[in-house]
């Protein structure tokens, strides 16, 4: 019993390993939040700057969900048909009179495409017609296409 709790907690260590991973490229920080930290946001604006409207909810309403707080609110909740950067004065006035102090900006930046073979499988015996027959039962290869998206995100203050 001793040698087998060591076996499973190797085990479980090395199938997390395998899993995929998710890396920061770039990060920036104001220097002078270094010192003092960041103050955390109690209400936070989500604006998913993408061209398709229900992809752009879709992106929104996903990250006010990753963000966990019910002061994440979706910009298509907010944002009305005249605000655009003309007035962003006064759509900024207007967030911090409705208590808003933080704004994620997102947008697709980039997208990669990348073609993946998947050999297929077929199915042999070990001796006579059942070993010549047994490959003509099994499955063909294929082709997949994977996407890979970077997505820019953007935290400001409004403070």
């Amino acid at each position: 019993m001793k040698g087998i709790m060591p076996a499973i907690f190797s085990l479980i260590i090395l199938l997390t390993g395998c899993g995929p991973s998710t890396k920061i490229e770039k990060s920036w920080a104001e220097p002078s939040l270094k010192t003092s930290g960041p103050k955390p946001f109690n209400k936070v604006l989500v604006i998913g700057l993408l061209k398709d409207e229900s992809t752009r909810r879709i992106a929104e309403d996903k990250m006010v969900a990753a963000i966990k707080a019910s002061t994440a609110v979706q910009s298509y909740m907010y944002l009305q048909p005249g605000d655009t950067k003309d007035n962003s004065t006064e759509v900024g006035e207007r967030m911090k009179k409705d208590g808003f102090d933080g704004i994620v900006i997102m947008r697709l930046a980039d997208m990669e495409k990348s073609t993946n073979y998947v050999p297929g499988t077929s199915y042999g015996g070990w001796y006579g017609y059942y070993r010549y027959a047994a490959p003509m039962y099994g499955s063909p290869g294929y082709y997949t296409e994977d996407k890979t998206y970077y997505v820019e995100s953007n935290v400001y203050s409004l403070s």
